[in-house]
């Protein structure tokens, strides 16, 4: 009987170790000269946000599309949100910025996210330069609900 006992204790302790969560990779943000991201004003709200960028890089044509991810601020470091599961529709589509630099989007995380709680936040994005798709690089936008 204390066998089968111990047994079932080490199947416990073995589940229980394995069944760990393994956290989400966080992207590499950086800054990239000439390109910024910001809330457009009151656009921001638990479902989502209008982003305005600006590039103007004036160097090279970067690409954007609808996108994105998001991360929260938990204890001093970005942990990525974890997805719903849900079928989102994203559009496989292309944005560039106009004449002037700019580019609007609307951002809706409900379905892959859910409505956010209060916290802080970032949205990251993704670009490249339209000659080399595999030269994407993340930028973000910082952005609190209360």
């Amino acid at each position: 009987m204390k066998k089968y006992f111990w047994i079932a204790i080490m199947v416990l302790f073995i589940t229980g170790c394995s069944s760990q969560k393994v956290k989400p990779k966080v992207h590499y943000v950086e800054e990239i000269k000439g390109i910024t991201m910001k809330i457009k004003d009151g656009t921001l709200n638990k479902d989502g946000a209008t982003i305005i960028i600006n590039d103007t890089n004036g160097e090279r044509t970067y690409a954007y599309s609808d996108e994105f991810s998001l991360e929260m601020k938990k204890d001093n470091d970005w942990e990525t949100l974890e997805e719903t599961g849900n079928e989102c529709p994203v559009k496989p589509r292309l944005y560039y910025v106009d004449a002037e630099g700019y580019l609007e989007l609307n951002q809706n995380w409900e379905c892959m996210y859910g409505s956010l709680k209060k916290g802080t936040y970032r949205l990251i994005k993704s670009t490249y330069l339209t000659s080399n798709e595999e030269d994407k690089k993340y930028f973000a936008v910082e952005f609190a609900l209360e």
